[in-house]
């Protein structure tokens, strides 16, 4: 089995969810009690999981992953949910 297929015994948007609950918990978080720790990403979580991604940062730089991330949040939000 190749290290960037889905396991056997989850569905491909756990998969992902997963994934994005690793990258979350990667990234620097204030654990304020309004918020759920590790359901949000901010950009340096993403920033982190893009440069991970084996074969994505090849073609895309720290500016592009930047500006995917402030298009891909609500405006006035730091964080992006899953």
């Amino acid at each position: 089995m190749s290290l960037y297929t889905v396991p056997p015994n989850l569905t491909l948007s756990e998969s992902l969810h997963t994934i994005f609950r690793h990258y979350c918990s990667s990234s620097t978080h204030t654990g304020s009690v309004s918020e759920a720790p590790f359901t949000s990403m901010d950009g340096v979580g993403f920033a982190k999981m893009c440069k991970e991604a084996p074969e994505l940062i090849k073609y895309i730089g720290r500016t592009d992953i930047d500006l995917i991330f402030s298009k891909a949040k609500p405006r006035g939000v730091r964080k992006l949910d899953f």
